[in-house]
């Protein structure tokens, strides 16, 4: 059996022994973080990723438990089923709000460099739609 055949961590941590313990303190210590204040300091590293990978499932949730409090300010009518369509219509779009940035990441591999800047701006520009009805919805994203 050749030693070697391990993956590149593994060897490293056969090298490095102290990193592995390093790294085990650094994810409690994170663990605990979040547990006391509701976040990490690596989370604030990358707070936009942090966001994105928790928010539109949170938010998706809401949708199959909530029911919007916000009536007229929210432009709902009165009618409770037009109601619950247009508030579930607010909650996908908040969502979506929140994935734009992933898939912006990930554009470069996807679309032709020619191409990118125009693609960019167009998911740019429904982003910032997306967060103006987060905005807009604020208070009201509670079940």
């Amino acid at each position: 059996m050749n030693i070697w055949s391990f993956s590149y961590s593994n060897r490293y941590y056969i090298t490095h022994p102290w990193e592995w313990v390093r790294e085990l303190w650094l994810s409690l210590k994170w663990f605990l973080q979040r547990g006391a204040r509701g976040y990490s300091d690596c989370d604030v590293w990358g707070l936009d990723s942090y966001l994105a990978s928790w928010m539109p499932q949170a938010i998706r949730s809401i949708n199959k438990k909530g029911y919007p409090i916000c009536g007229e300010q929210c432009g709902i009518s009165s009618e409770v089923e037009e109601n619950e369509k247009h508030w579930n219509e607010v909650l996908i779009k908040t969502a979506r709000g929140f994935e734009i940035p992933l898939e912006q990441d990930e554009l470069l591999g996807k679309v032709e460099p020619q191409d990118f800047q125009e693609a960019y701006e167009k998911l740019e520009k429904e982003r910032i739609e997306c967060f103006h009805e987060f905005g807009k919805h604020f208070n009201y994203l509670w079940d």
